[in-house]
């Protein structure tokens, strides 16, 4: 499959972009002989290399068009099978090849040394007895550097492969014979020599093979999950135990011996015992997310197991990343609770959309660091060769760019797609051909239907366009969601709507200052306090300004404003049930609490601070039909008494201890709509009425910069 990257960010991963170039029809995998099929794409990469003859249909011109393949995107079992390196054994990793640090421990193959990465002169280096290394030896070690392609093809000519499979049975090497000198040993350079390093300019290519984020965060997260919760991957068994003992380290950890005979394992640091496990699973069997962030997660809990089931990779996603170390917090399960946050921080800045480059290398030591510490907590057992990989994902990032335009989860989501057009299950092949080359044509043909709602142009899940954007004030207009019901608002919340609204309008600025020089003037004899400013301005302003309204010029566009601003909002509003904007999804409280999800929570930020609220209601007002603005009214926890934050950047909220919840004139409990941003909470099982909080990023939104390059006269930046 070939994907063109010459595209926008929001059409660049979609389906729609993708170029089915390949069809193996076969049952199994094909390993190695995958070069086998891959020849004829290949050649056409050459062509393409050289240049083919093609037209513009804009210009009307023709122009040879070039196009080099950058890298593949795969799973770790098919880096091996594309790049021809080993991914199994000691030498498992791709990058580190045969300086891989990895040794047998009990009847398992692990990867540490994490301490090669750290500068010379760190103190963990000389703290062997604190970490996985056998005996406890110190580290003195470099950390390897990753190959070039260059070297690696160098090292691949030597490795002699035969495509197909030989029903002769492999000659056994003779002891003491070296048939070869030249053949190098398969595990230090890989099995063949990959068929990329035909192109001329692959070998020249800074990164040809992408480390799958996807894959290796589920992995990561399974290690964890079945670590805490001892399930089935569990990472720390009984035969774990004694190949500690056999090393000599951690000796808190080796296998002791009951009052009653019997052979037990201490708890380690990570370990949970059967109530914690239950608080925990209980957090997850309560949680309810916002729609579109993920699946329904309690779905998965078996608390009879005391175990998660049928976790999807998305599910470990978003575990990982949000939900995992503030389920933890909550239900105080574990005392490894800050050390799997700060993981879990590493994945959410690794996946970022919009990564800064002079962050990367601070990225980098934090996540060697906290690989560090997870080797003086964990077992070796524990560090897989996902685990290890890891450490090289901060590279790449630098050398390709933001994880999104490279890793599985748009594929997947399409292999998936193309195998629902199987219906013969005998020539699988022949049914996705038949149904890729049908969903082409007709979105080719669907191009040209001007005006026609087609499968391929139907409304995001969260597309929030209207057809007046400009009739809104504040740019708060969005798409509507469920009934709407006309109300009338009482006077004391239309006055707090009216007097939010002036406060936030710049073309009512100048008559603010007039009035309130006005009201000094008034007051000469006593010291005017901002309280007292405050106190005008939420009793007098408002009907200040509408004994002018007769003066205001209404012929410019911004009098007319503020002629409608000066007029007062009507009292007869339309009442939402839902709203989206911005890519978020809001619903009213009444509303969402007789759903499995969560969209309810939001979260303003202003003067510094962060405020975070439920929505109560949704209005939709109007200044006489002129103007129209949409506003959340919401509960608001009180910063100083219902807000506590952890050092590593978590939040706590209590909706016992509110602010500005309407009931004094003096309350703001309005914002615009525009101003929302999602968060959702999930309940502290230990601290009773206290929430968690976790923020949300809406899908398919992207952030292009304060302004785009622009093409100069004949050249581009």
């Amino acid at each position: 499959m070939l994907i063109p990257y010459n595209l926008p960010p929001w059409l660049c991963m979609k389906p729609s972009s993708f170029i089915l170039s390949t069809l193996i029809p076969r049952k199994s995998g094909p390993g190695n002989d995958i070069d086998v099929y891959l020849q004829p794409l290949v050649q056409e990469l050459k062509l393409l290399w050289t240049g083919v003859e093609a037209f513009d249909a804009f210009s009307g011109e023709k122009f040879n068009l070039r196009a080099p393949l950058l890298w593949t995107i795969n799973d770790f079992p098919g880096y091996a099978m594309l790049s021809g390196l080993s991914t199994k054994g000691y030498n498992a990793c791709p990058i580190c090849l045969d300086s891989t640090p990895s040794d047998r421990f009990g009847s398992k193959i692990w990867y540490c040394s994490y301490r090669k990465w750290l500068p010379a002169d760190h103190p963990y280096r000389c703290q062997g007895d604190k970490f996985c290394e056998k005996f406890g030896t110190n580290e003195w070690g470099k950390a390897p550097s990753r190959p070039s392609g260059t070297d690696i093809l160098r090292q691949q000519e030597k490795v002699k492969h035969v495509y197909g499979k030989s029903k002769a049975p492999p000659k056994k090497r003779q002891r003491g014979h070296d048939d070869d000198d030249d053949v190098q040993d398969e595990s230090d350079f890989g099995t063949k020599r990959s068929i990329f390093f035909d192109l001329v300019y692959w070998e020249h290519n800074l990164l040809r093979h992408n480390l799958d984020v996807m894959h290796i965060e589920k992995n990561v997260s399974e290690n964890i999950l079945g670590t805490l919760l001892s399930m089935d991957k569990s990472r720390d068994s009984r035969n774990d135990r004694e190949a500690l003992e056999a090393w000599r380290i951690k000796s808190h950890l080796w296998l002791s011996t009951n009052p009653n005979g019997g052979e037990c394992m201490p708890p380690a640091s990570y370990s949970m015992s059967t109530e914690e496990k239950e608080r925990f699973l209980n957090v997850l069997q309560k949680i309810k997310v916002p729609d579109g962030y993920g699946s329904n997660l309690s779905s998965c809990v078996n608390m009879k197991q005391r175990k998660l089931i049928n976790l999807k990779s998305h599910d470990n996603h978003v575990l990982m990343q949000d939900i995992l170390p503030v389920a933890l917090r909550a239900s105080k399960a574990t005392k490894v609770i800050d050390l799997l946050a700060r993981l879990s921080s590493f994945f959410k800045k690794l996946c970022s959309t919009t990564i800064d480059p002079d962050d990367l290398d601070g990225l980098q030591n934090e996540i060697i660091l906290t690989l560090c510490e997870l080797e003086k907590e964990f077992l070796p057992s524990f560090f897989t060769i996902m685990v290890h990989l890891l450490i090289h994902l901060v590279e790449e990032v630098k050398l390709g760019g933001p994880v999104q335009y490279r890793w599985m989860y748009p594929i997947e989501r399409y292999l998936s797609h193309l195998k629902s057009h199987v219906t013969n299950k005998a020539q699988p092949e022949g049914s996705i051909a038949e149904g890729f080359l049908l969903e082409e044509t007709i979105r080719f043909c669907s191009r040209y239907l001007q005006g026609v709602k087609t499968i391929f142009n139907i409304p995001k899940r969260m597309d929030d366009d209207i057809p007046n954007p400009n009739d809104y004030l504040f740019n708060s207009g969005g798409r509507v969601i469920g009934k709407e019901v006309s109300i009338r608002l009482d006077d004391k919340s239309l006055k707090q709507a009216h007097r939010y609204i002036l406060l936030h309008s710049d073309e009512i600025k100048g008559d603010m200052d007039e009035f309130l020089t006005e009201k000094r003037q008034m007051n000469l004899q006593n010291p005017v306090t901002e309280s007292d400013e405050s106190n005008w301005i939420i009793n007098e302003f408002g009907g200040w300004l509408q004994n002018k309204v007769h003066y205001i010029d209404a012929t410019t566009e911004d009098g007319k404003l503020r002629k409608a601003l000066a007029g007062g909002l009507h009292s007869y509003g339309r009442k939402l049930k839902g709203y989206i904007i911005n890519g978020y999804k809001f619903l009213s409280t009444d509303r969402d609490s007789h759903l499995l999800t969560q969209n309810s929570g939001i979260m303003v930020e202003a003067d510094g601070d962060a405020y975070y609220g439920k929505v109560k209601d949704i209005y939709e007002l109007d200044y006489y039909g002129d103007y129209k603005v949409v506003l959340f009214r919401c509960d608001w926890v009180d910063i100083h008494r219902g807000v506590k934050a952890y050092p590593n950047g978590g939040v706590c909220v209590n909706f016992s201890k509110l602010m500005h919840s309407g009931r004094l004139l003096q309350d703001d409990p309005f914002v615009f709509s525009s101003q929302a941003k999602k968060v959702f909470y999930i309940e502290d099982e230990i601290q009773k009425g206290w929430l968690h909080v976790v923020k949300n990023k809406p899908r398919d939104v992207f952030d292009l910069g304060d302004s785009l390059p622009v093409e100069e006269e004949g050249g581009t930046n």
